[in-house]
């Protein structure tokens, strides 16, 4: 709407301009008229379909040799045809100019006044259209970070609620005596865990070689709970140590395969992570013994804000799916595009 506003405005201006013109140059403004009423609507056209053109081919991100080469060619074909259209009328039907007053002089300064008139325009839309963009970039900034903080509020109430470090104190507890050296193990395990939940606010990446240490000391910390209940393997492609992925995002992948699988299963189960290059994407993947519960709106919370972040971080190109793979396994996958 603003758009249009802005255009209808703006050519009403130059047709203004170009009859007042015309009335102090002894021009008939009644003949001229249609003529530049004509030419003004040929040139809202084309300029509207070049917009339309800047949009689709996504011109304001290409290289800025393919935008400068893409609007000077614009420029030219836009002035040319506004000239050569207006020419015609001219001669025929409105006979403002006779052959003998036609020439290419003149024509060539027109040309060039057209010219300058649509680098203006494509220079008031080109600012406009960065402000917009730049606007959009940090609202989108702006939703990840309210997004990540709520997925650290999450991911901190499943992995460092009372109970958790309750239950991992307790465990600890009983091996001071039986095993001191796996105590003091599961001990740096947790300090490591609160130390990693405290320095990263979830609002950047992590490399996920980080984001693997984290997740193990977790799993550990599990398997003093758990004991012979769970069961986990964790492979991953030595290349892809230090991309970078929303920081917590596997985290809280592994937490929810474990409270939503795991622990809901009588015999427990088994978590695998393997991490690996396919298409020039590191696909992160988490599967887990269990079946996927409709109600379970944790699960969904946590898959969201993941999804979401993702989205604001990669853009389309990186998606998050959970799936029931196989009869008894559920799969959480997500790509970061490595290029």
């Amino acid at each position: 709407m603003i758009y249009w506003i802005c255009q209808i405005f703006g050519w009403s201006i130059y047709l203004s301009l170009g009859l007042i013109i015309s009335s102090n140059s002894n021009i008939d403004t009644l003949k001229w008229f249609p003529v530049m009423f004509i030419k003004t609507s040929l040139l809202l056209f084309m300029t509207h379909r070049l917009r339309n053109y800047i949009i689709k081919t996504d011109l304001l991100n290409l290289p800025t040799r393919k935008i400068i080469f893409t609007v000077v060619i614009a420029v030219v074909i836009i002035s040319a045809t506004a000239n050569i259209v207006t020419s015609i009328l001219m001669l025929q039907p409105f006979e403002l100019i006779t052959w003998e007053q036609y020439s290419v002089k003149a024509l060539f300064y027109y040309f060039l006044n057209e010219c300058f008139i649509v680098a203006v325009w494509l220079s008031i839309y080109f600012v406009a259209a960065f402000i917009k963009k730049n606007r959009v970039r940090e609202i989108e900034k702006l939703q990840l970070e309210v997004i990540a903080r709520e997925s650290q509020m999450d991911s901190l109430k499943a992995q460092i609620n009372p109970h958790f470090i309750f239950n991992s104190l307790n465990n600890i507890r009983s091996l001071i005596f039986e095993n001191p050296k796996k105590a003091g193990d599961m001990i740096t395990h947790l300090s490591d865990l609160l130390r990693y939940s405290i320095k990263h606010n979830d609002s950047g990446k992590e490399t996920i070689q980080h984001e693997l240490n984290v997740v193990k000391d977790y799993l550990k910390l599990q398997s003093i709970h758990l004991e012979e209940r769970l069961n986990y393997s964790i492979y991953v492609d030595e290349n892809l140590l230090n991309v970078k992925v929303p920081s917590m995002s596997i985290q809280l992948l592994v937490e929810n395969a474990v409270k939503h699988g795991v622990l809901d299963l009588l015999d427990g189960g088994s978590i695998n992570i393997n991490i690996y290059n396919m298409d020039e994407n590191a696909i992160i993947e988490i599967s887990n013994t269990g079946e996927i519960i409709e109600k379970s709106q944790n699960t969904k919370i946590g898959i969201k804000n993941v999804s979401d972040r993702l989205r604001l971080m990669f853009g389309s190109n990186a998606q998050l799916t959970l799936s029931q793979t196989k009869k008894n396994l559920v799969t959480a996958k997500f790509n970061v595009p490595l290029n």
